[in-house]
């Protein structure tokens, strides 16, 4: 036996870095903790413009942004199983569930990029937040989509480096939140952008916060990946309102 790895009866070999993952993942609760976090987040924040008038049939939209929600959808629910898998240790089922989650990755990109065109090209009335027209909040979208691409790619690269990969596909899916809690926080009344800011960083400021109290240290993806982040969620409501996005939003909705 390779001193690198060991053997598992029902499926390929394991790194010893793997099971020493697993073995914390069957520990803790958190990530599953997260992942049912995100999805309530999604829920209260699509309740009043998708889930509620779904439910009650009065929902009237364009086939596209229903199978956006249901891609979407469907990737919240990988979030939450996913981490629930590497608890139980069923990792032959986790890996199998991984390539079906980069797939829909894939069609997440191209469908959400779709819908976001689309929707400025049309002047939806939900783009039109801040004071921006809907082709300057174009921007928005955009740059979560590209924040959930970059994150999913490293995610991707890192597959053998769990305590790396896991943290990836964190930020990946907070990448993908602005959306709910733009429109959860203002109907609790909260309004001010920085408030806002700060309620979509608060997944990984508690992930963060949750390493310094148990581990002394952050590990550098949240370090380098919330900075990110961070800076792209800071810059891009001012950035959207330029002359130069506005010529971009322009050529993007011809």
């Amino acid at each position: 036996m390779e001193p690198s790895s060991v053997k598992s009866l029902s499926g390929p070999a394991l790194s010893l870095q793997e099971h020493a993952a697993i073995a914390r993942a069957k520990r803790s609760n958190f990530y599953v903790i997260i992942s049912v976090a995100a999805l309530l987040i999604v829920l209260a924040g699509f309740s009043r413009t998708y889930v509620v008038p779904m439910a009650s049939g009065t929902f009237a939209g364009r086939p596209l942004v229903h199978i956006h929600g249901a891609l979407y959808f469907c990737w919240i629910i990988l979030f939450i199983v996913q981490p629930t898998l590497a608890r139980t240790r069923n990792i032959k089922l986790h890996r199998k569930l991984g390539v079906a989650g980069f797939i829909l990755a894939g069609a997440m990109l191209v469908i959400g990029i779709s819908v976001a065109i689309t929707g400025a090209r049309l002047n939806s009335p939900v783009l039109m937040v801040g004071g921006l027209q809907p082709k300057q909040f174009l921007l928005i979208p955009i740059t979560d989509m590209i924040l959930f691409a970059t994150f999913l790619a490293l995610s991707l690269v890192n597959l053998k480096k769990p305590e790396t990969h896991k943290r990836l596909m964190v930020l990946a899916t907070v990448a993908l939140l602005p959306a709910a809690f733009g429109r959860l926080l203002p109907m609790l009344g909260i309004g001010m952008p920085l408030v806002i800011l700060l309620f979509q960083e608060s997944i990984v400021l508690i992930a963060i916060a949750r390493e310094l109290i148990m581990k002394g240290k952050v590990h550098p993806v949240y370090l380098w990946g919330g900075s990110l982040m961070l800076v792209v969620h800071f810059v891009r409501f001012p950035l959207a309102a330029t002359a130069w996005w506005t010529a971009i939003g322009d050529w993007l909705i011809q």
